[in-house]
């Protein structure tokens, strides 16, 4: 009997690290799903890490690290942006707070517009802008005839002879 193994990816890591009333992110962007966050105490009082997704009543909470020490917590984050700060005494009035956003796991493909699948299916190949069949074939055809904005196709103008004789 063959076992299919699931690959995982490993979680996403963002340290946190505190000192006297300021945290410094190591990242300030995840993908959603399994992070560890690790508060490091590289400041001389006590302190902690709570956490809040905006638009959520629910708070994650890390103990207390005295100076020096470190802990960690694996959470399941869902796409938003948290707020952390300090809950010791009036750390976070000090400035002891931070953000993170948590994205989706997978971005938006891009679907070509109904233009550039003509082109496609016409055999032309992908076209990078959406102008219509007729100007693409257009400025195949006549050479004089140039792009302008939102693909126009506009006549290049030649620039009025001055009175000065032209040598031959």
């Amino acid at each position: 009997m063959i076992l299919a193994l699931q690959t995982q990816h490993p979680p996403a890591r963002v340290q946190v690290v505190a000192q006297e009333f300021s945290y410094s992110l190591s990242r300030t962007k995840v993908r959603a799903g399994r992070v560890i966050i690790e508060l490091v105490n590289h400041g001389q009082d006590t302190h902690d890490l709570d956490m809040r997704r905006i638009g959520s009543t629910r708070i994650i909470r890390l103990p207390s690290v005295q100076p020096g020490q470190v802990v960690d917590r694996e959470l399941k984050l869902v796409p938003g942006r948290y707020q952390l700060w300090c809950a010791i005494a009036d750390h976070n009035a000090r400035g002891m707070h931070a953000m993170l956003r948590v994205v989706s796991k997978k971005p938006a493909r891009r679907r070509p517009g109904k233009t550039q699948r003509a082109l496609k299916s016409a055999g032309r190949g992908w076209c990078a802008t959406s102008r219509p069949a007729a100007i693409v074939e257009a400025a195949r055809n006549e050479p004089a005839q140039r792009f302008g904005h939102r693909g126009r196709a506009v006549r290049a103008q030649v620039p009025p002879t001055s009175g000065i004789a032209q040598r031959s």
